[in-house]
């Protein structure tokens, strides 16, 4: 109806043009940093024949100085229409400039039509995230005014100018980080927000951001400053830190706080949000705002075994994640764009019960990249039994125990690029393998991510997924082709050097002696160049690469991996050769 409404008007727009004069004009302010504020939209020059019925305005910021988190219509003329339809388009051009779009509109019923009275239009509601003494102006783009028969022509326009103050409330927040990643978050506008001050002597080597409506952003110390497109940090992103030490360290930051109330806008898709309140408090009562708008949720707590997930998709009891955190960041995929705001209070922790699916049993590497999948076999699947996964390398990237209910839940971990020294897991694309108690269980289908329809054919790995799986059998039979067990002590250690220019060292550690056991080099596209067969039983030894094929040709510079193989076991690395 609303919508009908508005075209309509557009069309009557150039056959009755009207004669009022109407001015428009947002006002000069001083803005506390780390504040939300309103900044008013102001319309004078109105008359009695200028009931109008709709609105179209479209604001430019800089957004190092201002974020736009929406529109409201308290206290202002149209306070008894509808909420105003408000879109935030982030720039992707070099210049920092964001685009706030807002259209109001009410149904053509007199007792709702707009009084013709000067004063407030709509208000512009925007985070303050600059330094103290920054400006910023709010520059009028388009302005359009509709009354019954057509559109009002604007006589003038006035941008205004924000300058940003000092906020009396500063204070410091104590962030905490594990070894390795760390995806995290903090309810402060820090002062100042550049990253290498923040970070200071902590050893953060890369963050990672995404900024929705526009892309990752990402900040790597190793990198010419010029090259890092993250610059600073904020109250209102969370952060993927990589954290380049063997023990937790402390992160101190000071600035503005921000409100818990402050609205984040979500786009449709993946958004990477704060969680703003100080308490925790449970994923259901946190995102009331959201309604169902909301399809799937991601955390990384480091002393929780890692990767926690909720699936709107999938029962209830297999989703680990029930609780979101102060100082955690997290991963929303929304159906639909709309404001978060979190509850001011009435936070509900729930009971947690343990599921044998939430206890990891053998140490998977920490990464940042994973793929979700869960399923629901009660006729096949035995309480208790352990579920591995392999990726197409053979690494172990997923583990985890049958639940009570004959189901799972299993995190598999990617392959982290910004690691070429360490294979974690999975890569795009990759098949990969179920081994339910000491068993290669066939699959039979997945779903689609974030479905539970069954379509036939592997399990495939995708960044960023959640996939249902199915498996064949007959009855409670699995196919009876074991992977071995990983014998004790067994290692593949990193070549030496990496990079390599030459020749490198593959040295491996069976921790006990053994038979033939074959290492083998793999380009990227899996293609096997180079195999050595060794014929003895000690419990160590090494390999020399010098960079050459099978045929003794040199292969060109780039990424390559090795694999050792042990009867059914094999252990995956990658390497680096530079010519």
């Amino acid at each position: 109806m609303k919508c009908r409404i508005f075209s309509f008007l557009i069309l009557l727009s150039f056959a009755f043009p009207a004669i009022a004069q109407i001015s428009v004009s947002i006002p000069n302010m001083n803005v506390q940093r780390g504040a939300t504020v309103d900044i008013p939209f102001r319309v004078t020059g109105l008359t009695a024949s200028d009931s109008l019925v709709a609105y179209q305005l479209a604001v430019v910021y800089n957004p190092t100085v201002l974020q736009g988190v929406g529109a409201s219509k308290t206290n202002t003329m149209t306070q008894n229409w509808d909420n105003p339809t408000v879109a935030i388009k982030s720039g992707k051009t070099q210049t920092p400039v964001d685009t706030v779009r807002v259209v109001g509109i009410t149904t053509n019923q007199p007792t709702k039509r707009w009084v013709p009275d000067d004063g407030i239009l709509v208000n512009l509601n925007y985070l303050i995230v600059g330094n103290v003494g920054d400006t910023a102006s709010l520059s009028i783009l388009e302005i359009r005014l509709f009354n019954k028969t057509g559109e009002i022509s604007i006589s003038s326009k006035t941008n205004g100018k924000m300058t940003v103050v000092d906020n009396p409330s500063q204070g410091t927040i104590v962030l905490n980080l594990s070894p390795n990643w760390n995806l995290v978050s903090f309810p402060i506008m820090p002062q100042p927000n550049s990253l290498p001050e923040v970070l200071g002597e902590v050893p953060v080597t890369f963050v990672f951001a995404y900024i929705s409506g526009v892309g990752p952003k990402t900040w790597d110390k190793v990198r010419p400053s010029f090259l890092n497109d993250l610059k600073t940090l904020d109250g209102l992103h969370g952060y993927w830190m990589k954290l380049n030490s063997q023990t937790p360290q402390s992160l101190s930051l000071s600035g503005d706080p921000v409100s818990v109330t402050t609205p984040i806008f979500l786009h449709k898709s993946w958004n990477l949000i704060p969680y703003l309140p100080n308490a925790s408090d449970s994923l259901s009562h946190a995102f009331q705002s959201l309604g169902k708008a909301y399809r799937f949720v991601s955390a990384y707590y480091p002393q929780e075994g890692g990767t926690k997930t909720w699936d709107r998709a999938r029962p209830g009891f297999l989703n680990d994640l029930k609780v979101v955190k102060p100082q955690f960041g997290y991963w929303v995929k929304m159906d639909t764009a709309k404001f978060l705001v979190y509850p001011s209070s009435g936070y509900q922790v729930p009971k947690m019960r343990v599921y044998f699916s939430e206890k990891i049993l053998r140490k998977v590497q920490s990464s940042p990249y994973w793929c979700d999948f869960w399923a629901f076999q009660p006729e096949l699947l035995v309480p208790g039994d352990t579920v591995r996964v392999y990726d197409g390398d053979g690494v172990l990237c997923g583990d985890t125990l049958v639940s009570p209910e004959g189901a799972f839940l299993v995190h598999v971990l990617g392959d982290d690029p910004n690691t070429p020294e360490e294979d974690e897991g999975a890569t795009e694309g990759d098949t990969l393998t179920f081994v339910i108690a000491e068993k290669i269980l066939p699959v039979y289908g997945t779903s689609q991510n974030f479905d539970t329809t069954i379509v036939p054919g592997p399990a495939i790995w995708s960044s960023m997924g959640s996939k249902r799986v199915q498996f064949k059998a007959e009855g409670h039979a699995v196919e009876q082709n074991k992977i071995s067990p990983m014998p004790k002590g067994m290692v593949l250690f990193q070549n030496y050097p990496n990079p390599f220019n030459g020749e490198t060292m593959i040295r491996y550690q069976l921790g006990e002696p053994t038979g033939p056991i074959r290492i083998a080099i793999f380009d990227l596209r899996g293609r096997e160049i180079r195999t050595w067969h060794i014929e003895n039983k000690n419990q160590e030894g090494q390999v020399i690469w010098d960079g050459l094929d099978g045929q003794g040709k040199e292969v060109p510079t780039g990424m390559y991996f090795y694999r050792i193989e042990w009867g059914n076991t094999m252990l995956t690395k990658k390497c680096l050769l530079l010519k």
